[in-house]
């Protein structure tokens, strides 16, 4: 055995924990983009993708919109959400915008793009879905909303 083996054995020890030390730091800042991302394209309550996101989807699959490529897209809102607000407060109200945000997601596929688009609004990117598909989806969703779980007390 050579006096430079021990010394090239170290040597390829520092380089191995300087590599595995680059790489931790990537994943690091690479998870720390990936938070931020999220943050700016997701609503804060909801965790459904935001306004800005949605417009930048909708602008990007309009290009490629065919009759074989149809898109559809849903529009909703809260009937007489101020009345909750007014009579039970925010955060009941907090909490069935949450809830229909749920059921937005929960009844569509997984690609689809569910978007709060205002206070009590919503907008469903639905690609590849016609105008009879859309309909079945929206009375769907419709129906799902109609069961009314209790979120307050009188």
């Amino acid at each position: 055995m050579s006096d430079r083996t021990p010394h090239l054995n170290r040597l390829l020890i520092f380089i191995i924990i300087i590599f595995l030390n680059a790489f931790k730091l990537y994943q690091l800042s690479n998870n720390k983009y990936e938070n931020a991302y999220q943050n700016s394209i997701r609503d804060y309550l909801t965790q459904l993708y935001n306004r800005r996101y949605f417009y930048l989807a909708l602008t990007k699959k309009m290009q490629r919109v065919s009759v074989q490529k149809p898109l559809s897209i849903l529009l909703c809102d809260i009937d007489h959400f101020k009345r909750i607000n007014d009579k039970y407060g925010h955060f009941q109200g907090d909490l069935v915008i949450q809830y229909v945000a749920w059921v937005l997601q929960d009844q569509v596929r997984r690609d689809d793009i569910v978007a709060r688009t205002g206070g009590e609004e919503f907008a469903l990117l639905l690609p590849d879905v016609g105008q009879q598909q859309a309909q079945l989806i929206a009375e769907r969703i419709r129906q799902a909303l109609g069961y009314k779980p209790t979120f307050v007390t009188r």
